[in-house]
């Protein structure tokens, strides 16, 4: 077609001759080993691949400075490959090296291999609405704009591309769905990855090193702005200048694993960055830049357990100082709470905001509301044993070796309480459980006490209205009868005594109250150690 590859013949119309005849049936162009110089873009079209001899053997000049080097016959294309060359610009000006495609149709079937694209004033590679396409081995260097700049479509894979100090982005998806980079380097653009209101991107193994910030860059490496469901793993930055990772603008549901910020200028403001109203989940980061949380973060860190998480609303897996997170702005670990040994909590719902539960490095299970380090706490005692330093209650059946055990309560009384020589009933502090509506219960009661006689004290049980109990009168307070006691220790006595109550269409509590005989005497005082048991059978 009597292109001469010879550096100085304008080889424009030749190529576009051999590249129009190849179209006709699907075909390739081939160009050796050279330098093709052209004035206007060459129009690649359906169906054509264009192949050199290698990148560093077969190489297209652009000398002008307003002309793309290869743009697409229109904007809705298939089956177009451009593989084993290299394509040089006049170093300034406004075109692009390859521009193929537009928003406005969808192509499909693109190749783009083993090309170098050097020195234009616009994109490196610009690509519109393609979908199902790939760029292998591509290097774009020195150009005006961005490296690889790939508008809309889906389903785009590129391996083992170099952006190289392009002055804005080495590589922008914009509006990109579903594709994926992998293995992909950028070194001293003004932004490495910029991510702009795509969705389910993934770059794995991606580097970005030596950011350049100016007036239309910002010098992040990774920049993640609205869409979401972005996934980075195991991608590396080095010699950050600014912000390693930046996610925001609303930018939600990402994930970011294994991420190393390496070497950060001193320059460099965060490692990750998260924004309010944005959201990530970060796993294993090697981080040697600050941290900026200020939208919805999730941190696995540090074999698997989590760092602070510093403000905004947050979930936390580990709570260390955790004094600034929150959940629906309400505090998940307060002041009080911040305990170094913690390891996990449960945060609540809507319609309750606070912790509920914790666990800490020994694996004990505190539960609470999450403003104070403690309520109670459920932990292993030894083999097949569990312990609670809290009363247990049981509304369903429990089983032990197989046979069926009814749930109930075991309160124990933590503390002695005197009566000072009162001769009406008085409630217990401790001794009391709470009674379900319209359920049967047996209870028995070991009530350990001292007093100047046996029989120096009186009691009663109280119990929610419309319940019955089996041998009490409602509040009658029954003098104790010696058959009931018998001597204890170091001049303490022991009462046992039991029953059934029922309760009707009210629930509520069933309680001690106490009373001294003899005021005149000694006080009387319930040591502690007392119990009652109440056991549900109906």
């Amino acid at each position: 077609f009597g292109a001469r590859g010879d550096g100085n013949a304008d080889d424009t119309m030749a190529i576009q001759k051999a590249l129009d005849v190849a179209s006709a049936n699907g075909g390739t162009v081939y160009l050796p080993a050279g330098r093709y110089r052209i004035r206007r873009a060459l129009i690649t079209r359906n169906n054509t691949v264009l192949r050199g001899d290698g990148r560093a053997a077969t190489r297209i000049v652009q000398a002008s400075p307003t002309e793309d080097a290869i743009n697409g016959e229109s904007a809705r294309m298939v089956n177009v490959g451009i593989e084993d060359l290299e394509i040089h610009g006049p170093g300034d000006g406004r075109g692009c090296g390859i521009r193929l495609g537009d928003a406005s149709a969808t192509s499909s079937y693109l190749m783009l291999r083993n090309i170098n694209v050097q020195g234009f004033g616009g994109d490196g590679v610009y690509l519109g609405r393609w979908i199902v396409s790939t760029i292998t081995g591509a290097r774009v260097f020195d150009c005006g704009g961005n490296g690889f700049h790939i508008e809309r479509g889906t389903s785009i894979t590129a391996l083992g591309c170099f952006s190289l100090r392009n002055e804005r982005a080495g590589y922008r998806l914009a509006h990109l769905v579903y594709s994926a980079l992998s293995g992909c380097a950028t070194d001293h653009c003004g932004v490495g990855y910029q991510l702009h209101d795509s969705h389910n991107i993934t770059l794995s193994a991606c580097g970005c090193e030596s950011t350049r910030p100016s007036a239309t860059a910002s010098g992040t490496g990774f920049e993640l702005v609205g869409g979401g469901a972005h996934g980075l793993h195991s991608c590396y930055s080095y010699a950050n200048t600014h912000i390693a990772v930046h996610v925001t603008t609303v930018s939600r549901h990402n994930v970011i694993t294994g991420f190393r910020d390496n070497e950060p200028a001193s320059t460099a403001v965060a490692s990750i960055a998260v924004d309010e109203h944005s959201a990530a989940t970060v796993i294993e980061p090697d981080l040697t830049s600050p941290r900026d949380y200020a939208g919805a973060v999730t941190e696995l860190a540090v074999g698997g357990q989590s760092q602070l998480v510093s403000s905004g609303n947050a979930a936390a897996l580990r709570a260390t100082s955790n004094t600034g997170s929150a959940v629906n702005n309400q505090p998940v670990i307060n002041a009080q709470a911040a305990d170094p040994r913690v390891r996990a909590f449960g945060a609540g719902v809507a319609t309750e905001p606070y912790a509920r539960w914790a666990v800490d490095a020994s694996g004990a299970l505190s539960i609470g509301d999450g403003q104070r380090p403690r309520d109670t706490t459920l932990h292993r005692a030894g083999p097949a044993r569990l312990r609670t330093d809290g009363a247990l209650t049981v509304d369903g059946s429990l089983s032990t070796g197989g046979e069926p055990v009814f749930g109930g309560a075991i309160v124990v009384k933590p503390a002695a309480q005197t009566l000072r020589g009162r001769a009406r009933p008085h409630d217990d502090e401790h001794l009391h459980v709470e009674l379900a509506a319209l359920s049967t219960y047996l209870f028995e009661c070991t009530v350990i006490y001292s007093s100047d006689e046996l029989a120096g004290i009186r009691f009663a049980l109280t119990a929610p209205e419309q319940s019955t109990v089996d041998w009490f009168a409602g509040d009658e307070c029954h003098t104790v009868d010696t058959v009931l006691t018998a001597a204890g220790g170091d001049g303490r006595k022991v009462l046992r005594f039991h029953g059934v109550v029922s309760t009707g269409d009210r629930a509520g509590r069933l309680g001690m109250r106490w009373a001294q005989r003899d005021t005149t005497g000694s006080d009387t005082t319930v040591h502690r150690n007392s119990t009652l048991r109440l056991t549900k059978v109906g």
